[in-house]
């Protein structure tokens, strides 16, 4: 590594910084594996699962981008909301306990203002 100029730098901390990096790209996993020499894959996963965090952010991005589309696009197409058929009370008091949930984790997004 001195050779390199690389002071401080092991080989063990480059090739982990390599599978990191890779990972966190969005290279599968077993490609980063067979790369490391690993001989299964949940080894490798187990070392460096941190490092694919991203990939539920961009799953949950995916999954709320895709139900906005069909949510907008039923609107636009002027489908009738899930509380047409409901009256009084029981409609408004749904609306309020959708209106609480939205913009928890895990549920719907809140409309822009």
């Amino acid at each position: 590594m001195r050779k390199a100029g690389l002071t401080g730098v092991s080989l063990h901390s480059l090739c982990h910084s390599h599978a990191s990096s890779l990972l966190s790209k969005g290279v599968p996993l077993a490609v980063v594996s067979e790369r490391l020499g690993h001989a299964d894959q949940n080894m490798t996963l187990s070392i460096y699962s941190y490092a694919m965090p991203a990939d539920t952010r961009a799953a949950a991005k995916i999954w709320n981008d895709a139900m906005a589309d069909i949510i907008g696009a039923s609107r636009k197409a002027g489908a009738p909301c899930m509380f047409a058929r409901m009256g009084g009370k029981k409609r408004k008091l749904l609306e309020r306990r959708v209106e609480r949930w939205r913009g928890r984790r895990g549920s719907n997004p809140r409309p822009p203002t």
